[in-house]
Formats: structure tokens, sequence, C-alpha cells
């Protein structure tokens, strides 16, 4: 082991490019290839992934994605589904011209109408495919809505589906465990244990294992310390090696790195003394349904638990030795992020509460930006005395300027929103990767699709009637169009062209021209030879701000819905094959993130289109139908629905059933478990389990070694029986010899040289 932690020094300068090679080999989005030897020559020291890998060819079906988990393949599923709903949006579009064509009295009598209303010499055929026909368009966008409505049903269904066949194929410790939030700060184990085998109600469980989680910051920040010290001495060695001096002596950095060594050393002999408890407790049992039970017998939402900590309530729900606690199961133990566990709930509302008005201040900013652009347009437009052409193009530079400033405030809120999040300490890499998508998106949607309205009202309404504002040149049809036109490709030219790679690529260019002077580490160069990583808290708000912001706006401008298919068509191709030629493998990902999404996003979608429907035929027509209204109200009914029950009542997906196999068969093929992920128990956790699996594997060798020696003795039997067979063929043959010896003197010399032959 010590031989081989020398042969991988991740601080070692120059480094090694054929071991960063391979480290970008092993770490690229391939398949595992099937009877791998997992022994040292074939894994890779640095990331522990296999050097032998299959690269999957471009046609390969997403469903060969789930080597990596459920949550990749659900996400191309979620881009899949967002392309259905667009079409059939169009489908609705192509009848309805088929319905204008046919119209022809209709569309004078309305050509007329509104050449009276705007004031404006003509009016083209495509301005009238954009107003529609009032009640035609009506029933068509109701049946519309009906239609997205049961193709949600339908996709929450396969989503489900695919959910549950996961859940039944791999049986993790999480699905045995529960978590424990806001337990008293003074509990104990034992308090734990006769809590759960003793209290009124917890029949029969049986508690396997108790991990409870402290406050691991300054540890966590020890260590980080640590490995900034020891990078520090590489490069002071590697100077020492060039004759070259150094701004820091070697014998300071040693020194800091023991005083370090000498603190991690104090702090595991008295770690018990040391880390505060924060609250959070997980318990895993013998069976699922005792885990189940126990969620069932706790009811405390977070909402709850922060009233009553704000003296506004009290709720009459199960205590947990007196205190209000928030249980529910266990998230992977790789997903939880332990320096964040235990912040009290009120100090986290209150962050969130920070984020929500740092981005409603940035919202604000921009819409200064815009409305001041938008001002601009409008002075030109009503003002200025120039020919056609040049207003016209003047406008039109206006419009585009606008849509890059949109694109660079989401940029500006995507970052913030992300710093603001991970203040806020969400308890697992879930739940912070589902805050950051819900928020951005949302986000985003207001600031390309609201603020663009509102400025439009604002500013160019004033004088004119609603339909010109629209129309007229740069009126809201087109700003929307060159908010489409950038928002909707930009993406393209951002995943092909990712600067981080780039300089990935300018990174490893060097390390080969430079070989033995190079100065970056081992580590420094593994990751340069790695691909970008796929994050999907940015992939889905991008494409959910895509199709929120064409539904919104497609009853007003049709053409929005194309370009958004064409711009979700090809994310899908180009991230696709990134994922396969470029990328690297990111972390497994389970379905958390997807069910999120859709139940946020997807359900958000149909309310909006409605909403879209009845803000742009009363702003048209002055009216709205009735269809529009029940549309309307049927969508909001639908947002607010629990759809998984009703989902569960109409389609049937069949139940989620608990696992019957017991936590003591099944743990020792847990590769992952909670102790062995929190930082203050995970060293002699991870002791305890590699002598378990020793010793496991020594009662394995045992029983194989008794079953090879009883194979042996049947084999040491025959051949005893064999020898004792022929022993006694010898004896009958000695026998007869001396009886015909006597009789035939003339052979007893052969003979008896035959015989000393039989029996060598």
């Amino acid at each position: 082991m010590k031989k081989a932690e020398i042969e991988h020094d991740e601080y070692k300068r120059p480094p090694n490019l054929l071991k960063a090679k391979k480290h970008g080999i092993a770490k690229r989005f391939a398949a595992p290839m099937p009877f791998t030897d997992f022994d040292k020559g074939s894994v890779c020291p640095c990331c522990g992934y296999p050097y032998k890998n299959q690269i999957l060819p471009l046609c390969v079906s997403i469903s060969e994605f789930s080597f990596i988990g459920s949550g990749i393949v659900l996400y191309f599923d979620f881009v899949i589904y967002s392309q259905i709903i667009l079409l059939i949006y169009m489908l609705q579009e192509c009848t309805l011209f088929m319905i204008i064509v046919k119209g022809s009295d209709a569309i004078l009598k309305t050509k007329r109408k509104l050449h009276h209303a705007k004031k404006i010499s003509t009016i083209s055929f495509q301005d009238l495919m954009c107003i529609k026909l009032d009640v035609v368009a009506s029933y068509l966008n109701f049946a519309t809505i009906i239609l997205l409505i049961i193709s949600t049903l339908i996709y929450r269904r396969h989503i489900n589906k695919i959910c549950l066949e996961i859940d039944d194929a791999e049986i993790e410790v999480s699905d045995y465990s529960i978590m424990i939030y806001n337990a008293p700060k003074n509990c104990k184990k034992e308090d734990i244990r006769s809590y759960f085998l003793q209290e009124e109600g917890m029949e029969e469980l049986e508690l396997r294992k108790i991990c409870m989680a402290y406050e691991v910051k300054p540890f966590l920040q020890l260590k980080i310390e640590l490995e900034e010290n020891q990078a520090e001495l590489s490069h002071v060695l590697d100077l020492e090696r060039q004759k070259k001096k150094s701004s820091k002596s070697k014998a300071e950095i040693l020194q800091k790195i023991k005083e370090i060594h000498e603190k991690l050393d104090y702090v595991e002999k008295y770690k018990e003394i040391i880390f505060r408890f924060t609250g959070v407790i997980f318990l895993s049992f013998n069976y699922e349904k005792h885990a189940d039970q126990v969620c069932d017998q706790f009811q405390q939402t977070k909402f709850q638990l922060l009233l009553e900590q704000l003296n506004l309530k009290k709720y009459q729900n199960r205590k947990f030795l007196g205190n209000s606690v928030i249980v529910r199961k266990a998230p992977l133990p790789g997903d939880v992020l332990w320096e964040n566990l235990g912040i009290e709930i009120k100090e986290q509302y209150k962050r969130i509460v920070t984020t929500n008005v740092v981005t409603a201040a940035l919202l604000a900013i921009g819409f200064a930006m815009i409305f001041g652009l938008s001002y601009m347009q409008e002075f030109i437009n009503a003002q200025v005395n120039y020919d056609p052409t040049t207003t016209a193009v003047i406008i039109n530079f206006l419009g585009f300027l606008a849509s890059l400033i949109i694109s660079f405030i989401n940029s500006v809120l995507s970052s913030t929103i992300i710093k603001l999040i991970i203040r806020e300490q969400h308890s697992t890499k879930t739940e912070y990767d589902i805050s950051i998508a819900k928020k951005i998106g949302l986000a985003e949607f207001i600031n390309v699709a609201i603020l663009t309205l509102l400025v439009n009202i604002l500013i160019k309404g004033q004088n004119e009637t609603t339909i010109n504002t629209m129309y007229q040149k740069g009126g809201l049809n087109s700003d929307v169009m060159w908010i489409f036109m950038t928002d909707s490709f930009m993406p393209w030219f951002l995943f092909i062209f990712d600067f981080e790679h780039l300089k990935k690529l300018y990174i490893r260019r060097q390390i080969k021209q430079l070989g033995s002077t190079c100065k970056l580490t081992q580590k420094e160069a593994n990751e340069a030879f790695e691909g970008p990583m796929i994050n999907l808290a940015e992939k889905y708000p991008a494409i959910a701000k895509t199709l929120l912001m064409a539904l919104f706006y497609a009853p007003l401008l049709p053409a929005c819905s194309f370009f958004a298919l064409a711009s979700i068509m090809g994310i899908y191709w180009i991230e696709k094959i990134l994922l396969l030629r470029r990328d690297s493998k990111p972390l497994p990902t389970g379905s958390d993130m997807a069910q999120a999404m859709v139940e946020f996003y997807i359900d958000l979608v149909i309310l909006i289109y409605s909403l879209g429907n009845c803000v742009w035929e009363y702003t048209v027509f002055n009216t709205m139908h009735w269809s529009t209204w029940i549309s309307f109200i049927i969508c909001s009914i639908f947002y607010l629905l629990p759809k998984e029950r009703v989902l569960e009542f109409i389609l049937k997906i069949g139940i989620d059933n608990a696992t019957e196999e017991s936590y003591d068969a099944k743990s020792p093929t847990f590769l992952d478990d909670y102790d062995r992920r929190n930082p203050v128990t995970a060293e002699e956790a991870k002791r305890i389990w590699i002598e378990n699996q020793q010793q496991q594997n020594s009662e394995m060798n045992q029983i194989n070694q008794l079953m090879s020696a009883k194979q042996l003795d049947i084999s040491i039997y025959r051949y005893h029986y064999n020898i004792m067979q022929q022993q006694s063929r010898q004896q009958i043959l000695m026998t007869n010899h001396k009886s015909f010896s006597k009789v035939h003197p003339e052979f007893k010399t052969e003979n008896n040289y035959n015989l000393k032959k039989l029996q060598y």
C-alpha cells in the first residue's frame, strides 16, 4: 500500500503525461467493460475508475446511459418531452392555418376591422396569422390544453415506472434508513436506541445502526489547509531541484504540515469531546418497512417547525425526546453535504429570503436597462426624422442590443443565485441542485418574458393602440423575436465553445510541449485531461426557460414555437454528442432531480400557456371567450392538484413495495454507508468495514478450502483404493508364483525378476 501511495503522488512535479492521459480515459463518459479485473493496474489511483471502458456510438439509445444512474436518462427524457409539447402546439397552429385559409370571408372582415382600429394602410397575412380568429382559436386552445394535460399524466407515469424499476433493481442502505432533523443537541445513542425500541406505537422495530452528524467545518478546513501546504511544498521542492530560490522556506512549510497533522491527531483522539452534535441523525433499520413506519409516525413539515420555532403556532405532532422533528427517508450517503447539516431552520429561511431579495434587485436593474433601450427605440421611432431604412437599422440594432443585455443579465443572475444558494446550506446535493434549477429558470423567464412585456406596456403603449404597440417597428413582436433568435441559439455556441474546456486544451498542449520542465502537479495535469462535466442544475432551467417563453408568446408570435423547437432539438443532439465524445463521467445521480423538475416546470408550462392565451386574446380583441376562461381555471386547478394521487388513481403504475430482504443480509454488499461518509466516523467505520470484508472473505476461503479438502479426500481415497487393489493383485500373483515355482523350478529366476518388476 505504501508503495502504491508513493507511485501515485498528486503533488509530483513534473507530472507524468501517461498517467494524466490514462486518467482522462478512465474519467470519460463510457460504459464499463464487462468482466473487468479491478486490480491496481487496471484502476486509476486518482479517481478509482477503470482504464478499460467502452465508448458508446452516437446513435445509442439514452437508456444505455443508466450505468451512471437514472438522472442523465431522465434529463434527456425531459428534453424529448419538451419537444413533444411544442409539437402539440404546432399541431394546433397547423389546424388553425387550414381553418383561416378556408374562411376567407372572416379574414377579410377581420382585416377591415384591424385596418380601421390600427390606422395602418396595409395589414399582412402573417399579421392575421399571429392575431388569429377569436372563437376558433379559443376552442383550439382549449383542446390543446386538454391534450397537454393528458400527455403530462402519461409522461409522469413513464417517469414513475422508471423510478420504480430502478428502485427495485438497486438496493441501497438508504432503503432501510431515515433522516431525523432537529433532534435535541444533548441526546445520546442510548436515548435514541431506547426511544425507538420502547416508545409506544413503535413495536417490533429492529434498529441496526445509528449515525450522528457533527459540526465538521473546522475539521474540513484543516484538511484543506493540509492540501494547500502539501501543494506548496511540492512547488518548493521543484524549485530546489531546478536550483532556484523560493519565497518560502521548506522548513517553514514542513513545520506547518507537522502542526496540522498534530491538530488532526488531537481531533481524532478527542473527537467525542470536540465535535458538537448538529441534531441530525441517520438511523438504519433491519427492514425497509420499519423505516417507512417511523416516517408515517412523524408528520412534521419544515414550515410547521418554523412556525413553532417562531412561537406562532403549536402542532400536536409526535415528539422525539420532547422536540418537534422532521423525519423522512434518508438520501444516499454520497448525496449528503455533511458540512451543511445542523443549520437552524430560521437561519436557513432568512438566507432564502436574502436570495429572493437580491434576485429581485437584479431583475429591477435589468428592467431599468431594458427600459432605457426601449425608450430610445420609441424616441427614434417617433421624433427623429431619418430616412425609413436608417430608422429601421437603428431600431433593429437597439433591439438586438437589448437582447444581448438580457442574455448578459441572465448570466449574472445565474452566477449570483448559485453563490447565494450555497449560503443557504442545503443538506443534500440534490436539494442544492433543485433549488438552483428552480430559481434560475424562474428568474430568467421573468427577466426575458415578463419584463419585456412590462416595458412595452409602460413606454410604447402610452400614445398608441395596443395592437399598434405590438406590431410597429421596434414593437413587442420585434423585441420578442430578437430575444428568441439570441436566446435560442446562444446555448449552442456556449456548449460547443466551452471556454473552460478550451483552457484545458491549451494546458494539455503546454504539458506535452514542456515535458520535464512543466511546473504543474500531477493533480492539475489530471484535471486538465478531464472533459467538462454535465451540470443538470444548469441544464434544466435552460430548457424550461425556452419552453415557458415559447408557449407564453406563441399566441402573439407563432414563429416562437418553431425557433424553440429548433433550439431544443439542437441542444438534444449537441449535448448527446458532447457527452459521448468530450465530457467526463459525472457522479451517479438518482431520479429525485428529474421528478422535482417535472413537478415544478411541466405544470408551470401549461399554466403559463393558458395565462398567455388570456393575456393576448384580451389584448387583441378586448374580450375573452368562455372557453379561454374555463381553460385557465382548469390549468390553475391542475397546477394546485396533488397529481401523484390522481395519477395513481387514474393510471395504475404499481405500488412501491418495501424491500423484503433484511439489512443484515444486504449490508455486506453496500459499497457506501453513512458512517463511512461522515467525516468524524469515516476512518474507524472504513477500518471496521474492511475488517468485516476480510473476515467474510476469510470465511468464504475456509468454506472453499473445506470443499476443496473434501474433494481432495475423495481423490486420496480413490488413490489409496487403487493402491490397495494393486497390492491385493500383487499378493495374489506372489502366492500363485510360489506355488508354480515349486512345480516348475526352471521358471524361478525369470519369474523372480518379473515379480520384482511387478513390485516396482
